[in-house]
């Protein structure tokens, strides 16, 4: 999954190396609206855009368990 931005994709990818359990808590974090140091360089909007994509990860991967 890419978002077309490349900034954003970089930090999925870096992110989600670190496990599933570690990018659930990521996206709680960023919907807490709590900073990041792994995206401190982040903008409002980018933080929003990376925990949409982060969800969207995880969700592929919640419906592949489910089968």
């Amino acid at each position: 999954m890419t978002t077309g931005n490349v900034k954003i994709d970089h930090y999925v990818e870096v992110m989600c190396e670190h496990g599933c359990r570690a990018v659930y808590g990521y996206i709680e974090l960023l919907k807490a609206g709590q900073e990041l140091p792994e995206c401190a360089n982040l903008d409002t909007q980018e933080r929003i855009l990376l925990r949409k994509e982060l969800e969207a990860v995880m969700a592929v991967f919640s419906d592949n368990n489910k089968s």
